[in-house]
Order: C-alpha cells, then sequence, then structure tokens
C-alpha cells in the first residue's frame, strides 16, 4: 500500500517502418489510466530471466484484459535490453535502470554483484504498491495476474 516513488527510464522501442528509438517511461504516466507491472530481472540473456520473461510475454493478453502496462526491467544497457526482447520476442518495454538508482531506491539492488535481485511490484492506477513477488516466486506470473485482474474488476 506504499507510493511507489516516481522515475523515468529508458528503454529502445520498434519504430513504425523499422529500426528502433529511444524512448522513456516515467510511472506518473499512467496514474489515473493504467496499474503497471514492473518486472526487474537480473540479467539479460540468462537462462532464469530469459524463462521468466517468456512467461511474462505469454501472459500479456491477461494483462492487456486487466487495463495493465507491464514492463520489464534490468540494468542492462537500452541495447542489451533491445537484443534479449527481440530475442524472446516480448511485446512488452524492457527498462534500462543502467545506473542502478531506482533498484537502489527500491531496495532490491545487489550491491555485491550489481545486479537487482527478481523483484515483481504490482503498483495500482493511484500509484501504490498492491502487490511484491521475489525470487523465485516472480519467475511464475500467475499471482501478478491474479492481483491485476482483481484491480481491475475494483476500479470498473
Amino acid at each position: 500500500g506504499q507510493a511507489m516513488p516516481d522515475f523515468t527510464l529508458p528503454y529502445m522501442a520498434p519504430k513504425a517502418g523499422g529500426g528502433y528509438e529511444n524512448k522513456e517511461m516515467k510511472l506518473s504516466d499512467f496514474k489515473g489510466k493504467q496499474n503497471v507491472v514492473l518486472a526487474f530481472f537480473p540479467a539479460a540473456f540468462s537462462p532464469g530471466c530469459t524463462n521468466e520473461m517468456k512467461a511474462y510475454h505469454q501472459a500479456t493478453g491477461q494483462f492487456n484484459a486487466s487495463n495493465t502496462a507491464i514492463f520489464g526491467v534490468s540494468v542492462d544497457s537500452t541495447w542489451a535490453n533491445k537484443a534479449f526482447r527481440e530475442q524472446i520476442g516480448a511485446e512488452f518495454p524492457i527498462l534500462s535502470d543502467w545506473n542502478k538508482d531506482l533498484s537502489r531506491k527500491l531496495g532490491i539492488l545487489n550491491e555485491k554483484t550489481g545486479f537487482a535481485n527478481r523483484t515483481t511490484f504490482v503498483v495500482d492506477k493511484a500509484g501504490l504498491v498492491q502487490k511484491i513477488d521475489q525470487s523465485k516466486e516472480a519467475l511464475d506470473p500467475s499471482g501478478v495476474v491474479g492481483m491485476c485482474e482483481k484491480l481491475s474488476k475494483s476500479s470498473e
């Protein structure tokens, strides 16, 4: 029920007509409009993270049906995240917390490894954190999907 701090993170977005362009996602742009899922994962291309992001990709329709925007987030560069997104076929953006500021602010940065711990946040339309999944629990998006469906029904 705590407020998620507002932030802006970069990502590479497909351009109409081909290619990519630099974009930014600002959390406050979704306030009052959509729930947001932020799925932090340690490293692009690693086996666990690949399986996790593929599972979120497979659940994209369920997130869309519950008026929820989904974002992967890692400390990798925008270019690495773009290549990772292409490899797994994800329809959602993968944000780059390259300077690790957001991961550090949320208390999920492993200072020893320099990676964000696997953590998924469900942020409602009011900007409040409604669910946090960590470690193995965060590999399976079904609980997050359930929370988003519940939030969607409560706001109708």
